[in-house]
Order: C-alpha cells, then sequence, then structure tokens
C-alpha cells in the first residue's frame, strides 16, 4: 500500500492532479483451471481444493482489494481536484471521472469462475458505495 501511495503522490507532484480514477478488473489465466468449489473435499482431491482455494483469494486480492487500496490512496487527490474543477454546463472540465471495469456474469453465473464473479459482484458493490459516498462529499445527486 505504502508503494502506491508513494506513487499517487509523485503523480500529484509531477502532474499537479488527479482527474480520473480508472480500474479494470483482470481475468486470471492458468495452465490449470480452478476446480468445482462444490466439490467434497477428499483426499485425493486436497490439491484440486487447494488449487481452488488460491485462485478464489488470489483473484479476490488482485480484484476487490485492489481496488480498494487504488481508491484508498487516490482519491483524497481525485476529489480535491474535482471539487477545483467542477463539470458546469459545456466547460471542458472533466469535473472528474471514475470509471470501473469488471464482468457482469455474476448475475447470472458461469460454471468454474466463481471466483471472478465473486471478485466483480466485489467491485460492483464498492462502486454503487463509493457513489452514494461521493454525493454526500460533493452534495450532489447528479453523479452516476
Amino acid at each position: 500500500m505504502r508503494r502506491l501511495e508513494n506513487a499517487v503522490e509523485r503523480c500529484v507532484k509531477e502532474r499537479g492532479a488527479i482527474d480520473y480514477v480508472t480500474q479494470v478488473v483482470p481475468a486470471i489465466r492458468s495452465r490449470k483451471p480452478p476446480t468445482c468449489i462444490t466439490a467434497p473435499v477428499q483426499p485425493e482431491t486436497f490439491d484440486s481444493y487447494m488449487w481452488a482455494l488460491f485462485v478464489f483469494k488470489t483473484v479476490i486480492e488482485i480484484d476487490t482489494l485492489g481496488l480498494y487500496n487504488t481508491l484508498k490512496a487516490k482519491l483524497p487527490h481525485f476529489i480535491k481536484s474535482a471539487k477545483k474543477n467542477p463539470k458546469i454546463g459545456r466547460s471542458i472540465s472533466t469535473g472528474g471521472s471514475i470509471i470501473f471495469v469488471s464482468a457482469t456474469f455474476h448475475y447470472t453465473g458461469v460454471a468454474l469462475q466463481a471466483h471472478a464473479a465473486t471478485a466483480s459482484a466485489g467491485v460492483d458493490a464498492i462502486s454503487g458505495n463509493l457513489l452514494q459516498q461521493l454525493n454526500m462529499v460533493f452534495e450532489e445527486s447528479h453523479l452516476t
């Protein structure tokens, strides 16, 4: 987290502000696919269970916790910049933009993708809660 905060501070120092926050939820690629999370844990399947647990935890750490850490480091600078440069009418100012990109299959489910679906649901939850918190910060109801 400290390295991320240092990078954000350097960006603000060199560029003056943070006007955009983006986060793309990556898909994990592996030679060995995740296993079914509903499979019973038996001695002969222990290795596949441990692999599935590893993949699940890793994806949550990268996607959901990575997003949280990114926001934690960037938001104070982003809010300061957005308040200084509000988007009013047809002005060229961005007023600040936050863009999250994630998968949507957590709404319906996809076999063997519980790890990625859970991470995407976490990203959606963070974005919805962040919207409500930013509405309070800016006292505006038109944020989307």
